[in-house]
């Protein structure tokens, strides 16, 4: 119940952390006009289908100084193919605010190889993603949601008798495409964040993740503070599903 109450509160109190995050953060804008403050707040739910095959569904908002700037929902399957191998394919629909406060639309997929290895408490994993969209927001190439290759190690600790799990991750975007600035890195987004293990099928994460625009005319830099609610279902399967 106690672990209930908290997810209530997180959902209802959204709108009011953005806010107060994002106000803390102006004097990076003052002070500096090549950088911006986001918060990204992230909502979904994971189970198994079978022993080697995972369905998560989430709703992602990512909030600016105007308010809500971008909101998608997100589709994902993932195969446990061994132990450090598991492919998977995500679908976004995206809705993304233009100049005049309309929210134009947009979709998503994101072909993703995960890699990973345990030694005692620490995990080190390689994310890589090919992602390619539909219906582009604009003609100026975006590596958010653009067609891109993304290359992500990670590291995380699992800190004995403790309730943080720390993440330290550097992501690397890769423009494929034959245009004049293309066919090189755009964006370095590095992230510092931590996971509550609360031993229960509630998982929340928080964390501050920087995004810096490289070889671009003129970039805009990101600082971007990130909450995350995750619900793990265990669905009741009997003998007859499980492949």
């Amino acid at each position: 119940m106690k672990s209930l109450t908290l997810v209530k509160f997180y959902l209802k109190n959204t709108n009011k952390v953005w806010r107060w995050v994002l106000l803390s953060l102006m004097f990076t804008q003052v002070s500096a006009q090549s950088y911006t403050s986001e918060l990204w707040v992230l909502s979904g739910i994971k189970t198994e289908l079978s022993k080697k095959i995972d369905l998560g569904l989430s709703v992602n908002q990512r909030y600016g100084t105007q308010g809500l700037e971008t909101f998608f929902p997100e589709g994902m399957l993932r195969f446990k193919a061994s132990k450090w191998f598991r492919p998977s394919v995500e679908y976004r629909f995206i809705a993304k605010k233009r100049l005049d406060g309309s929210y134009g639309t947009s979709q998503r997929i994101n072909l993703n190889a995960l890699f990973t290895h345990t030694k005692k408490r620490l995990d080190v994993g390689l994310r890589l993603r090919y992602q390619f969209g539909f219906n582009r927001f604009s003609y100026a190439y975006d590596s958010e949601f653009d067609v891109a290759f993304r290359v992500k190690p990670y590291f995380t600790y699992d800190v004995k008798d403790f309730i943080l799990s720390p993440t330290v991750s550097t992501e690397f975007f890769y423009d494929p495409t034959h245009s004049a600035s293309g066919q090189q890195i755009k964006k370095i987004r590095s992230y510092l964040g931590t996971t509550l293990d609360l031993n229960s099928p509630h998982e929340f994460s928080f964390g501050y993740y920087y995004d810096w625009n490289v070889n671009q005319w003129n970039p805009t830099n990101k600082h971007i503070f990130m909450l995350s609610y995750q619900y793990k279902w265990k669905r009741s399967t009997s003998k007859k599903d499980i492949h």
